[in-house]
């Protein structure tokens, strides 16, 4: 079935704009083939899930009332909205060639993003992409130069002109080589003595980086790495040779830690570490099919992921 030709609405809100457009409820049921009794009942119920009545009863007939009024209105755009998109998803489906731009953080551009560009692809063959991968800086230029269409990075900046689709917390962890000696230990030593270790952190400008300096901070502790780097997977490699202890997040080790690679402790911490993994489009641009289409079912597929990740964080992650 096309979108076009789907039913948006419940068969309360039809009878009820029906009763609103006929002013009775016997011209409303004739008019959608019920019974007068079905759509009074339809009425009812309408009026009770949203606790106030939506007409006054008249001698000459059924008149809105403000709350009636409103309904109307909200009813009538929602309905003009599902057509456009019907309309815009119909024609996406049509294009022969068309395009889009996205723009990722390293670790989403391995494990996550492959399985939902084959998805887009396969529901979308008209549609050519292209990827960068890059850090959240450099993602945060693209974007706003109009380079790419779509930024999905840590932290990117409460800028004007970026409207998010969708946004996740992901939790931070202490990683570690299964090797380690916190591997095998009955608990996890205080989240102030493993700032004392050996240290594998990114570099200053990851936004990961600042949010352990500030909880050092506010421990009383000065970080001293071992190891900076700028690239998450050299941290995780050189984590799994047991060069040091490193924090990441959930979604950078998930394939390392589901493979038995590398360990993932959630931190235990008066401050909650996460990390704002946020989508982005440029919002002073004109609306696209990127923009209405594209973005809301990315970020549909990022839900899927964040489900996944809450399940493998229900799991025992040290091996």
């Amino acid at each position: 079935m096309k979108l076009a030709g789907m039913q948006l609405m419940t068969q309360a809100a039809r009878c009820f704009l029906a009763i609103a457009e006929a002013g009775s409820i016997r011209k409303a049921a004739g008019r959608l083939n019920l019974s007068a009794s079905s759509v009074n009942r339809h009425l009812k119920q309408l009026e009770w899930h949203l606790n106030t009545p939506l007409f006054d009863r008249v001698p000459t007939g059924m008149r809105l009332t403000d709350a009636g009024k409103l309904l109307v209105a909200e009813l009538q755009t929602a309905e003009q909205r599902f057509a456009r998109l019907a309309n815009d998803i119909d024609s996406l489906k049509g294009l022969k060639q068309g395009h889009i731009s996205i723009g990722v953080v390293e670790c989403f551009g391995r494990e996550f993003l492959p399985e939902i560009l084959t998805e887009l692809r396969r529901d979308f063959p008209g549609l050519s992409i292209d990827v960068h991968i890059e850090r959240n800086s450099v993602l945060t230029e693209k974007l706003l130069a109009g380079t790419i269409d779509l930024a999905l990075g840590f932290d990117l900046p409460e800028f004007p002109e970026f409207r998010t689709i969708a946004d996740y917390h992901i939790p931070v962890g202490l990683v570690f080589s299964p090797s380690h000696a916190l591997a095998t230990a009955d608990r996890l030593p205080p989240l102030s003595d493993c700032l004392k270790q050996d240290l594998l952190l990114p570099e200053k400008s990851f936004g990961l980086f600042q949010t352990l300096e500030h909880v050092a901070a506010t421990a009383g502790i000065r970080l001293h790495p071992a190891i900076v780097a700028n690239s998450i997977e050299s941290l995780k490699t050189l984590a799994r040779n047991g060069t040091g202890i490193t924090f990441l997040t959930a979604l950078d080790v998930y394939d390392e830690v589901t493979r038995n690679l590398l360990c993932f402790h959630p931190i235990e911490s008066n401050i909650q570490l996460t990390e704002h993994l946020r989508l982005c489009v440029n919002a002073h641009r004109d609306h696209s099919h990127v923009e209405e289409i594209l973005a809301p079912r990315i970020g549909r597929d990022l839900r899927r992921v964040e489900q996944r990740l809450f399940d493998f964080l229900q799991q025992p992650v040290q091996m």
